[in-house]
């Protein structure tokens, strides 16, 4: 099988260029949110912020609250979607893990995020 041009460009790079991209106001944010709710001293599990689009719907003390929900990589490379509402410093969070994947966590001991492992995860299911 023939070796491909490396001049040639690749399909990878046209569906790329095709993806939307999240700027870096809309990265910045995200990340500010996430920050806001860790605990000081402790770095963030976001590694990548992939799509940020509003979310109408939300509700806090105040009533009805718009924010946003974002689609991020994390600590280990696998996806999570983080729904904020609210204002930094006073914003509702929701979580969502594609399905099997196991929920994470901040290990003081190691000084770094740890995703349960399936058994850990189980047990505490059935607690």
């Amino acid at each position: 099988m023939a070796r491909p041009d490396p001049r040639q460009p690749s399909m990878l790079d046209a569906l790329e260029r095709a993806t939307p991209t999240v700027t870096p106001a809309e990265d910045a944010k995200v990340r500010a949110y996430v920050a806001d709710i860790l605990p000081r001293g402790v770095p963030t599990y976001v590694r990548r912020v992939l799509a940020v689009r509003p979310y109408k719907g939300g509700r806090d003390l105040m009533g009805p609250a718009d924010g946003f929900e974002a689609d991020i990589e994390v600590f280990d490379g696998r996806p999570a979607t983080v729904r904020i509402s609210g204002r930094l410093g006073e914003a509702g969070y929701a979580w969502s893990l594609p399905e099997g994947d196991e929920a994470f966590y901040w290990d003081d001991r190691r000084s770094a995020w740890r995703r349960l492992s399936k058994a850990e995860a189980a047990k505490r299911r059935a607690a």
